[in-house]
């Protein structure tokens, strides 16, 4: 299985074709142009495209297509600068040929707000896209986030692939 991970630092712009996302009309279908760094991706023939860092609302990730793949989006669902297509967010595209059969936006013991957790219950394996939180804005929230999910992995019984951005450094 192939598995690609991706922080994108905005989903709609410049990766699907080359224009930025204030050129893109509203309701527009968003599908990978040729020389795309979307396209190159796909080159690569990837099971699974995780992304993080989306800045998109979970109704313009519907736009968002990509022949061949299933998209679910996690949004922020803060308002103002924090709002669903300004700030954080995650979104995981399966091939759709490839069962799955939850998805999750959360863990127990932190309540995300900001689109930062998806979890993939496929057949054999779990598959967990975070954006973590960066601790130079709110440190407290970034320890309870990695407290949590540490406490979550322990309670897994099954394969996990764990990916994303974990704002580390």
């Amino acid at each position: 299985m192939k598995i690609i991970s991706w922080n994108v630092n905005g989903i709609r712009s410049r990766i699907f074709n080359d224009k930025i996302s204030s050129k893109l009309k509203k309701g527009e279908i968003l599908t990978p142009c040729e020389k795309s760094p979307i396209k190159d991706l796909l080159e690569n023939d990837p099971d699974i495209i995780c992304f993080q860092e989306t800045r998109c609302s979970i109704s313009v990730g519907e736009t968002i297509k990509i022949p061949g793949y299933k998209g679910i989006f996690n949004e922020s669902k803060l308002e103002g600068a924090r709002s669903s297509n300004r700030y954080s967010g995650t979104a995981i595209y399966i091939k759709n040929d490839l069962e799955y059969y939850r998805v999750e936006n959360s863990i127990p013991g932190y309540h995300d707000l900001e689109g930062r957790i998806i979890i993939v219950y496929l057949k054999d394996l779990l598959l967990i896209n975070v954006y973590a939180p960066n601790s130079g804005t709110n440190y407290e929230n970034k320890i309870k986030f990695i407290d949590s999910f540490i406490s979550f992995l322990e309670s897994v019984d099954s394969k996990v692939v764990f990916c994303g951005d974990m704002n580390i450094a």
